[in-house]
């Protein structure tokens, strides 16, 4: 039966046998990747770690792209003419090359056994195959950075292990989704003609597929394995809460860059953009992955390593980005609990108010960044790294210390991170008027999430502590009502804006009127 704890949970898990490996390296050098699969299905268990190089080839076949067959009369990137095979082992040779290429189906089923791992396994398991930032003992529920058991030598044995071992060196586990990243092989035959080493360059070259114009940074293939990711992501969360300290994922925390002060991690520029990205989307799925990854986010300020007043910045001004109505859906599809996402959305809302008193600043053109030297180098990477030098633009963050660094942080000192926002916070952003700005829609969306995340605080509040006549007097005193009635009404020619604002207005009134009855 499996515990509750993350360590008792990784200890029921032991490493796969050398035999049982090598089945399934045999299955994928052969290029029967379907059959190497099925093999996986069959010995997979919660009581069995996958193979970390296992789990990189699955991630390489998942993110393959539907090859598409070469232009007629095309010349390789190395510039040799192409030829017909002048033999039959020639001929076979190129038939060996052209069966190594993944098919579709054999994506989907990579896919598929992916999910399947993320059902019956651990996220540390599992997570360990991808590249990281380490984490520190206090960090880190396991107490130290995670090694990963296998010779430096392995991911040499295979085509597609070597195709995979790109997956091992990269920055973090956001960077194997991007467009590029993994390119389909075309399968060209070879000249005759080419001789020796310039022979042997061409049977191993990787034959680039012209990239989109404009790459993104989920590429259209890779959405299942970013679904992958969140999903393990939200089961380490888990693992972590049945410990009975605050929910957040220390998987996640080790993709942020560690500081190069005083202060915690706060680098989440990269997961920010991937959550714009599904925001931009029309699919509901992939919506959903920016809620989910978003709310993944904001349970790391329940972290004593994560450098809040910067996490906030960041994330201000990066939601800044997005139309009035992408952020509306956001803050709208947040969960309403626990309390340290409610106190995100206030504190956000007033930072995009441009609340001088939220302790953030918000700038469409800004991305806060501490004065740092080079980037800490992830685990497992062989890369040199480029130094990253940039001002820091939020002079209202403040650097957390690391001398009482503790484990992880009590869901009652969560929330204590966040500014708190009182009732005259409210009414006074409430009768504020930005007269700079032409989306009067948007600031009227803002400001309806603002009241509706104060109340659902202050009734919260109120019902752990009955009797708080602070929290009744806010619903009570008629101020919010006469400034909800007097910031929701409006002249337009545009019934349609009229028409919403009002809904707004109706249902923000009958919200505390339901609050003051309670």
């Amino acid at each position: 039966m499996v515990t509750n704890t993350k360590c008792d949970l990784t200890s029921l898990e032991w490493e796969m046998t050398v035999n049982q490996r090598g089945l399934v390296d045999t299955c994928f050098e052969e290029g029967q990747y379907e059959t190497g699969i099925g093999v996986l299905d069959s010995l997979r268990s919660p009581r069995m770690k996958p193979f970390p190089p296992h789990v990189r080839q699955l991630v390489y076949l998942a993110l393959y792209p539907p090859s598409i067959p070469p232009p007629e009369g095309e010349v390789p990137k190395n510039g040799f003419e192409l030829g017909v095979p002048s033999s039959p082992s020639k001929l076979g040779a190129r038939h060996h090359r052209s069966i190594l290429i993944p098919t579709v189906p054999t994506t989907i089923a990579a896919q598929d056994i992916l999910m399947a791992f993320a059902e019956t396994n651990s996220p540390e398991s599992l997570f360990r195959a991808l590249p990281s930032y380490s984490l520190s003992g206090s960090e880190s529920s396991f107490g130290d950075v995670q090694t990963i058991p296998e010779g430096d030598d392995y991911d040499e044995d295979s085509p597609i292990a070597r195709q995979s071992r790109r997956i091992k060196e990269a920055k973090n586990c956001w960077e194997i989704l991007k467009d590029g990243f993994i390119q389909p092989k075309i399968d060209l035959p070879v000249s005759p003609r080419i001789k020796g080493r310039s022979r042997r360059r061409i049977d191993e070259d990787e034959f680039d597929i012209p990239l989109p114009e404009h790459l993104q940074i989920v590429a259209a293939h890779a959405w299942p394995v970013l679904h992958w990711i969140v999903t393990i992501l939200e089961k380490d969360e888990d693992v972590t809460e049945r410990e009975g300290r605050a929910r957040y994922s220390p998987l996640l925390l080790s993709q942020i860059p560690t500081s190069r002060t005083a202060g915690g991690r706060w680098e989440v520029g990269t997961p920010l953009e991937i959550i714009l990205h599904c925001l931009g989307q029309t699919k509901e799925e992939y919506l959903s992955l920016g809620i989910r990854l978003m709310t993944l986010l904001i349970n790391l300020t329940n972290c004593d390593d994560l450098n809040v007043n910067m996490f906030m910045t960041a994330a201000c001004s990066r939601l800044s980005s997005l139309d009035s109505s992408q952020l509306a859906y956001l803050l709208s599809r947040l969960p309403r609990e626990p309390n340290n996402v409610l106190q995100f959305k206030l504190v956000l809302c007033r930072g995009l108010l441009k609340d001088p008193t939220s302790g953030i600043a918000a700038n469409n053109n800004s991305r806060a960044k501490p004065t740092v030297g080079a980037r800490p180098r992830p685990l497992a990477s062989r890369r040199k790294r480029a130094d990253s030098v940039a001002e820091s633009t939020a002079s209202a963050a403040t650097a957390t210390t690391d001398g009482d660094r503790k484990p992880s942080a009590t869901l009652a000192t969560a929330t204590r991170k966040f500014p708190t926002t009182s009732s005259s916070d409210i009414l006074r952003l409430l009768a504020t008027s930005d007269l700079s700005t032409s989306d009067v829609l948007g600031v009227l969306r803002l400001k309806d999430q603002l009241v509706r995340t104060y109340i659902i605080v202050q009734i919260s509040k109120e019902t752990k502590h009955p009797g708080d006549t602070a929290c009744q007097h806010d619903f009570e005193s008629g101020q919010l009502i006469q400034a909800i009635e007097h910031t929701f009404t409006i002249r337009s020619r545009n019934q349609d804006i009229v028409g919403e604002v009002e809904d707004m207005k109706t249902a923000l009134l009958a919200y505390v009127q339901t609050a003051a009855l309670r």
